[in-house]
């Protein structure tokens, strides 16, 4: 999605979209027509996908920059030649730029001991996010960026519920994260920290029945058993020996997911 002026800008139809996602995705980068047509159609491009490609990327000029002119080359979307594009985009105008730079400055403020100001950090980073990642838009490029941005979400969710954590804010854990592992049955780390969150609050029963559900998960859907991660909290639970602070994961380094 794209907005000028607070309003939401009609990209045209799903394929002319996937065009523009890759754009963003290498945003200041020329990009080639045939990358593009691969990007978008993969092995089924048509014989006339050169040509959609052209006529897409006229609309989109239109639509980007109203009032430029029709043969212009220069401009917000760029002509490096005849079969070569660029979206010149500037500082701040992109949306997976900000949430990674707004996580990994929350990890450097957690790293030093600020965590409030970690918190602040990630609350700005996830109020960047506004529906689905990349929207509705096809093609195998945009569903690869589509599973990595949501990667990095649940990264960021995860960072944040760790914080809290050590904040000892348990209940405002356990709030988040009944969201987050109904979302994400399988993603073990998840249901590790609603363990230990439910522990910090003296719900020890409660701690160990999500170790079984999550373990009954993995056996039917997948076949395997639960990490040692996951055992290792069962275990400390049983003996009255978790410490929040021993789900903590070392924060992973985000990425910048434009380059994805």
């Amino acid at each position: 999605m794209a907005w000028r002026n607070w309003r939401e800008l009609p990209l045209g139809p799903p394929k002319q979209k996937a065009l523009f996602t890759v754009l963003v995705m290498k945003a200041g980068l020329a990009v080639e027509r045939g990358e593009l047509v691969e990007a978008i159609w993969g092995s089924d491009a048509p014989r006339t996908a050169d040509s959609s490609v052209h006529k897409y990327v006229a609309a989109l000029r239109q639509t980007l920059e109203p009032g430029r002119r029709p043969r212009s080359d220069a401009g917000l979307l760029a002509s490096g030649g005849p079969s070569t594009y660029r979206l010149c985009l500037a500082d701040g105008v992109l949306d997976a730029r900000l949430f990674a730079e707004r996580v990994d400055h929350a990890q450097q403020l957690r790293a030093e001991g600020r965590l409030d100001r970690a918190l602040r950090a990630l609350a700005e980073a996830q109020r960047l996010w506004r529906g689905n990642a990349v929207g509705g838009a096809p093609g195998p490029a945009t569903q690869i960026w589509r599973a990595s941005l949501e990667e990095h979400r649940i990264a960021a969710a995860e960072l944040r519920i760790e914080t809290l954590l050590m904040l000892g804010r348990n209940e405002d854990a356990v709030a988040e994260l009944r969201i987050l592992v109904g979302e994400n049955p399988l993603r073990e780390h998840l249901s590790e920290l609603l363990m230990a969150a439910l522990y910090g609050c003296a719900r020890q029963a409660e701690a160990l029945d999500v170790f079984l559900r999550v373990r009954r998960t993995l056996r039917e859907d997948l076949g395997v058993e639960p990490g040692p991660r996951l055992h290792r909290c069962y275990e400390q639970i049983l003996r009255g020996e978790l410490s929040p602070l021993d789900v903590v994961c070392v924060p992973a380094h985000t990425g910048h997911v434009e380059n994805v």
